[in-house]
């Protein structure tokens, strides 16, 4: 067993316990020599050695996604999910199923019974549909063959939305997963940013779905398929894609197209496999024709729909579009899989479970834990508002017993440390001469802001650090928060900014941040589209904040700077204008007392209803 300690414990294989860095971290356990510990390590053992008590099968699987433009299925869908005699398990991934403004506000399973229907009629009698999630204009649903539905279970759903405001589900995917068997599937069928220059932003709406959905960790599915409109596009001249097009020369262009790019570099779909693209660009068309986009938009046509999965018991067997449908200005898409199965031989696993608890055996009557730790006190120095600072610290197993750890609580608060502070992972385990390491982070926000501005709490902290069988360790942490104007009140900003000594009456009618920021809105932003209804960038923002809290100028030349480093300039000048609205929205959000005092509330909406009770409250406040 020395050839694994260099590793984290690992933790059994349907646990919910945290994942470092350095791999899966073990669940706390009472004791080495007791039932709990005990478990923890037969799970690994049992996970390592699965090999030697499983039986492998093989299932066909199809995936199948379409972008169709609010359409409706109007045609047998039975050429994009051909061949079913020899599928057990279809998956489709539909996006834009309803365009309708009203989608984001009802709730409505109309189009998914239509679509269902059509599928069912395409799949025939022996399939059944097994589980579905719609977001807004996002479907997802999954069939299986009759005879493998009654082993499928553990199934769950799910959302994540990333489009407007950072939560409405425009832009987002919806996942559904369970396990056959002894394995793990995850299907997430996803619609990301569009525009031909949006690269980074669909990059960040693939990290925050892999955040909202967890998808991050290998280890937490055997299969992982991902697939629908991920919107790259191809870095090149229209007409030049076009001319390859004709001269079916359209392989080409690969190198050039947006995806292939981001994952070469590490930037997107990480661990993710994409099958070898064989067909032609699958957007944009004229709707009802085969004819690529003659709008006066002229887009290029691209490789939007895709089909990616992470895993090594996968065989992608075909990956095609469809260009025969019409219907939509997107061609739909398809790849089958054949994916290994597991089914555990119950007196087989016994035999492994046996072995693990005599190597146990052996280990209980060696030594006791033996943890160094790098330091006991971290200092964070100056710590703004929204940005966190990160310190590392590293925990070393010198012992030849794996050894268990966990930051214990405080009886007074319910909580390892204060909420501006975390660990990650606050809780686990190591293996004999093995190394982890923990994220400390220091992250003030809006549950913590408004104690520290007020001087009623400080960055300062006393982690409790406890080893199994060991003694405690203690750990502080400490930093010097900068006053912010974010969360404090109207009365107090009037009389001075945040990093300055009050005045002893009010100097300003309003504070000078609400006044900086809709000054500099009126100047830059009026005619910025759908302003307030996006969440800007995040350089930006903290630019903009420090600029508030410091009183410092806005200098429209250093947004200017930073836009044109993210690239996409000028196209993206205006996130400048949606960064400033975030911060003015954010500033109001976090206020003490609302804007108008609560007992205005209903004259502020009778004033609303006519413009001469709009100016009688303008008299009122100017008297």
């Amino acid at each position: 067993m020395h050839s694994q300690s260099a590793r984290p414990f690992l933790a059994p294989l349907n646990s919910n316990f945290p994942y470092s860095s350095l791999g899966p971290v073990s669940p706390l356990l009472p004791s080495p020599a007791s039932p709990g510990f005990k478990t923890g390590f037969i799970a690994n053992v049992l996970k390592e050695r699965r090999a030697d008590y499983i039986n492998r099968e093989t299932i066909r699987i199809k995936i199948a996604s379409w972008n169709m433009n609010g359409s409706l299925p109007s045609k047998p869908l039975d050429y994009w999910l051909a061949s079913p005699d020899n599928l057990d398990l279809v998956v489709v991934g539909l996006q834009e199923v309803d365009l309708g403004t009203d989608a984001y506000i009802r709730l409505d399973d109309t189009r998914e019974s239509l679509w269902n229907e059509s599928i069912i009629n395409a799949l025939g009698e022996n399939f059944e549909k097994i589980c579905s999630q719609q977001l807004i204009g996002m479907l997802i649903i999954a069939y299986a063959r009759n005879n493998l539905a009654p082993h499928i279970r553990n199934m769950s759903t799910t959302y994540a939305g990333c489009g407007l405001l950072g939560t409405l589900g425009n832009k987002g995917a919806v996942k559904v997963q369970f396990s056959i068997h002894d394995t793990n599937f995850c299907f997430v069928n996803s619609h990301l940013a569009a525009q031909p220059n949006q690269v980074e932003r669909r990059n960040s709406d693939y990290s925050e779905i892999s955040r909202k959905l967890n998808l991050s960790q290998l280890t937490d599915y055997d299969h992982l398929f991902w697939f629908g409109d991920l919107n790259y596009r191809v870095d090149l001249p229209n007409k030049d894609v076009r001319e390859f097009i004709l001269r079916n020369e359209h392989l080409l262009c690969l190198p050039f197209d947006q995806l292939n790019v981001q994952r070469k570099e590490g930037k997107a779909f990480h661990g993710c496999t994409e099958h070898q693209i064989k067909f032609k660009p699958t957007f944009k068309f004229d709707m009802d024709t085969h004819e690529y986009d003659t709008s006066e938009k002229d887009r290029v046509p691209s490789w939007t729909d895709r089909i990616l999965w992470r895993s090594n018991g996968v065989t992608c067997l075909e990956y095609k579009s469809h260009p025969e449908f019409t219907q939509s200005d997107h061609k739909p898409v398809s790849a089958t899989f054949d994916a290994t199965v597991d089914l555990v031989v119950k007196e087989k696993e016994e035999h492994v479970r046996i072995d693990a608890i005599r190597q146990l055996d052996k280990w209980e009557n060696e030594n006791r834990p033996a943890l160094e730790i790098s330091q006991t006190s971290f200092q964070f120095g100056s710590v703004e508002f929204l940005e966190p600072k990160k310190m590392i610290l590293v925990l070393s197993n010198h012992g030849s017993l794996p050894v268990e750890f966990e930051f214990l609580s405080n009886d007074q608060r319910g909580s390892y440390s204060n909420p501006w502070l975390s660990v990650q992972p606050h809780f686990g385990g190591i293996y004999p001469r093995g190394k982890l390491k923990l994220n400390i982070t220091i992250m003030v926000d809006q549950t913590s802001v408004a104690k520290l501005n007020r001087g009623e709490e400080k960055l300062e902290d006393i982690l409790v650090l406890h080893i199994k069988d060991g003694k405690d360790s203690f750990i502080s942490v400490a930093g010097e928060f900068q006053p912010t104007c974010f969360g404090m009140s109207l009365i107090r900003l009037s009389c001075g900014s945040a990093r300055e000594e009050p005045a002893k009456s009010s100097q300003w009618s309003i504070p000078r941040e609400i006044w900086r920021m809709t000054d500099y809105l009126l100047k830059h932003g009026l005619g910025t589209e759908d302003l307030f209804l996006h969440k800007g960038l995040p350089e930006i923002s903290a630019y903009l904040h420090r600029c508030l809290d410091n009183g410092e100028d806005f200098n429209h030349e250093t947004i200017t700077t930073c836009l044109k480093a993210r690239g996409g300039f000028p196209e993206n000048v205006q996130l400048g204008n949606h960064s400033m609205a975030a911060m003015l929205l954010l500033f109001l959000e976090l206020l003490p007392e609302p804007v108008i005092p609560f007992n205005q509330y209903e004259v502020a909406l009778k004033a609303a209803e006519s413009s001469y009770r709009a100016s009688q409250v303008r008299k009122g406040a100017q008297i």
